[in-house]
């Protein structure tokens, strides 16, 4: 049994609700291979261990995998997971951090299924990311959690790059000393005043 869960998927892959998803019984889905960075059983992990992360993955915006983004480019992660054990209200929390250690971003699928009980099999979880992150060298580090404690984690688990390269259409970013790790969502506007020169 394999329950996929995705959030800003094009469309639902699981039933959100204010009441508790329960899964008890077999659920088909049809799933392209996850071939990506798989993780043993006895990776350097920490947590109870109810549920473990099996595999993980970047894809870029044609559906690649890959551990190259151009910057602006829209990419996925996801995440599969075996379930050794029933468990309640489990969540992925899913950071960036960079070569430092210094947290770029942090997200977590219990914002659309804050719910989840699972008894067994796997579950996979997708992000759509919509973030812009600099260019530079990223760390992805998921944490499985039951809203009480760590049930899976694993650090620095998958490294990535983003590349001062233009997708197509677009600019690379003009500055060569870069500080920060996103680029702020937003809009600008742009005035002349009467004394002006142009």
């Amino acid at each position: 049994m394999l329950i996929l869960l995705g959030w800003h998927a094009q469309r639902p892959l699981a039933r959100e609700s204010s009441t508790p998803m329960r899964v008890a019984v077999p659920v088909s889905f049809i799933l392209r291979p996850l071939s990506s960075f798989a993780f043993k059983k006895e990776a350097d992990r920490n947590g109870t261990g109810e549920v473990l992360i099996k595999q993980l993955s970047i894809r870029n915006q044609l559906g690649g995998i890959t551990s190259s983004l151009s910057f602006r480019e829209k990419f996925s992660i996801e995440i599969e997971c075996d379930v050794e054990q029933p468990i309640s209200q489990c969540t992925l929390v899913l950071s960036i951090t960079d070569t430092n250690d210094i947290f770029a971003g942090i997200t977590y699928s219990c914002d659309k299924y804050p719910e989840i009980h699972i008894q067994g099999g796997k579950i996979r979880f997708s992000f759509h990311n919509s973030t812009t992150l600099v260019p530079g060298e990223y760390y992805i580090l998921p944490r499985i959690t039951n809203k009480q404690g760590i049930v899976d984690e694993i650090q620095r688990a998958f490294k990535f790059t983003v590349v001062n390269a233009a997708i197509k259409g677009g600019a690379p970013l003009p500055q060569l000393e870069l500080r920060g790790h996103t680029i702020m969502d937003g809009s600008w506007d742009v005035e002349l005043t009467p004394e002006s020169v142009i």
